[in-house]
């Protein structure tokens, strides 16, 4: 019996508690049954120009805009729009002329947003950021830049308000971008680099390379490249204008620019191009200058200068080749235009090198004679070398201890050479050293007499190394009691 009323006790706590549960479950169920959630209208300003006295924020790669997106009212839940880039839309305002004609519309790649904007719950507006590069908006400079942003599919129920879908955001870049701040591309403050001027080129054994210095303006930031391309209406107007005459056109053929295009590394404001071409074409044309113009185009980054964006290179050979000081070898002038060439083939013989056919220079520079001229007067009236009355010219005499005379001359392959000097000597106390750019290559060598005494000049054989390419070869005399005709050079390994 005691069993049975607890059994009954238990059944009747159980009913009670299943009852409990139901009645709250009822009225939970109530509560939802009647809550509801309010939708909210979305909007965007029509249009928003960013300027004198609106926020954004400029760095040295972006300026940042801030977009206002507002609710009808404090949103009841969290959900998301979709944000679409509309760029065609600005072509049509133009059109219409909602827009001023000198508006430009970005162009893709140089902007960034959201594609979805997430709106947080109770909020009455939210922003969203426009990023866009610096560098387009510079190239723009002066220009209003215009950017349509379309809000759409919005979640949970809420709408967009009718025509407030689309947002026309413009930059105006004059007022973005202070004028001192822009960043231009130029070859510099001149239109016109002279070659040569202080260290601006390097002679190698074929090529003048010439350093063409660019800068950019304000503060560096991202790396970026330029193209640098012929440009021959530059180099005309340069001859049209009469700021350079006695000038020439150099030949595209001859005129290398490396790749054509020149990088600026990060956070540098400046870099260099490099012009090359073949020195020795340039040296057959003494007495005129070369000029070749270039220009600055396709920036990746920021814009060419209006001003600086071309200058044209003047060549003076004049000023390049001379004159020879020292162990310099690029600057003595050849005096038939071109150097003398030294085969490079083993077993071949140059011509002769006249003596009398020396580099133009000077006193000092292409030769060295320490009295008044002797013999032919005529020939070559300015200098004092001594020269035979010899026809053709070839045979230097009259000479003195320390006297030197220079040639230019192209060697087609590096080795070991056999040079004949054809000397003629009274005596057995002449002496000779040979040196290759202002390096002795001989040490000191005896003249051996001859029977004729001073006219019947005769080889005189040693050997002496050779590098490939133009050098400058001089003959130094010491003691001399001898006449020189010329140098023969033969390739022996």
């Amino acid at each position: 019996m005691k069993k049975f009323f607890t059994y009954s006790q238990l059944s009747l706590l159980a009913i009670i508690a299943l009852l409990t549960v139901s009645c709250k479950k009822e009225k939970l169920a109530n509560v939802l049954s009647t809550e509801t959630f309010s939708s909210v209208g979305i909007s965007v300003a029509a249009k928003t120009e960013v300027g004198t006295g609106t926020p954004f924020t400029l760095t040295g790669g972006e300026l940042t805009v801030p977009v206002t997106v507002a609710f009808s009212s404090a949103t009841t839940r969290a959900f998301t729009v979709q944000l679409v880039a509309n760029v065609d839309t600005i072509a049509g305002l133009i059109a219409s002329s909602a827009l001023p004609a000198t508006t430009v519309a970005l162009e893709a790649g140089s902007f960034s947003i959201p594609t979805v904007l997430n709106v947080p719950i109770g909020v009455t507006s939210t922003t969203f950021d426009l990023v866009i590069s610096r560098s387009f908006l510079e190239r723009k400079y002066g220009r209003g830049v215009a950017f349509a942003i379309k809000l759409q599919a919005p979640g949970k129920g809420n709408f967009i308000n009718t025509g407030k879908n689309v947002s026309i955001v413009v930059v105006k870049t004059g007022e973005a971008i202070a004028p001192e701040a822009v960043h231009y591309i130029s070859f510099g403050t001149s239109n016109m680099l002279l070659i040569p001027n202080s260290n601006n080129y390097a002679i190698g054994s074929q090529d003048l390379t010439i350093n063409i210095p660019l800068s950019l303006s304000s503060i560096a930031g991202p790396s970026f490249t330029v193209d640098v391309v012929r440009s021959d209406s530059a180099a005309n107007a340069l001859m049209a204008s009469g700021a350079i005459t006695n000038a020439e056109l150099l030949p595209e053929n001859r005129t290398v620019l490396g790749t054509g295009k020149v990088n600026f590394d990060v956070n540098q404001n400046t870099s260099t191009l490099q012009l090359s071409t073949n020195f020795a074409q340039l040296m057959a044309r003494t007495n005129k200058k070369w000029i070749v113009g270039l220009k600055i185009t396709n920036p990746t980054k920021y814009q060419a200068s209006f001003t600086n964006k071309t200058i044209v290179v003047v060549i003076d050979g004049n000023y390049l080749t001379k004159p020879y000081i020292g162990n310099d070898p690029n600057l003595a002038r050849v005096y038939t235009g071109t150097p003398f060439v030294i085969p490079g083939t083993i077993g071949t013989a140059s011509e002769m090198i006249p003596a009398a056919i020396y580099d133009e220079g000077g006193e000092g520079i292409a030769f060295h004679d320490d009295n008044n001229k002797d013999g032919a007067s005529a020939f070559r009236p300015n200098d004092k070398v001594d020269i035979a009355n010899n026809i053709p010219r070839s045979v230097v005499g009259w000479t003195n201890n320390g006297e030197y005379l220079t040639y230019t001359i192209n060697v087609e392959a590096a080795g070991t050479y056999e040079l004949n000097s054809i000397i003629g000597a009274n005596g057995t106390k002449g002496k000779y050293k040979i040196f290759i750019d202002g390096i002795d290559v001989s040490g000191e060598n005896f003249a051996k007499e001859t029977p004729g005494k001073w006219g019947d000049q005769q080889p005189n054989y040693i050997t002496v190394q050779l590098p490939a390419g133009r050098h400058i070869f001089k003959f130094l005399m010491i003691d001399p009691s001898y006449d020189v005709r010329g140098w023969i050079f033969t390739r022996k390994s």
